[in-house]
């Protein structure tokens, strides 16, 4: 895990292709990032969320939206003839 600004990115080694791959978990924005080093997967992160940042400002939405970790978002119809789905949050324990 990596910490930055109060978000947290989770990432992999793929040992085939050298690298690793992540994203952040925490916001409603899709963060990915990516590196060949530890210290690459770090300011892959910065820069990107820096970027994901200084975009949403522009549009005059909100930057990064926060979900504090640990908690989950399932969508699941009422019934079979219900759409769209119904929206449930809740924490994990």
């Amino acid at each position: 895990m990596i910490e930055y600004r109060g978000y947290t990115g989770v990432f992999e080694y793929d040992d085939e292709y050298e690298f690793f791959a992540g994203h952040v978990v925490n916001t409603r924005d899709g963060i990915n990032f990516e590196g060949r080093s530890v210290g690459e997967l770090k300011a892959s992160m910065r820069r990107l969320w820096t970027t994901t940042l200084s975009s949403a400002k522009r549009r005059g939405g909100n930057p990064a939206s926060h979900i504090p970790v640990g908690s989950w978002s399932v969508s699941t119809p009422t019934s079979t003839a219900s759409w769209p789905p119904k929206r449930v949050v809740g924490e994990c324990p």
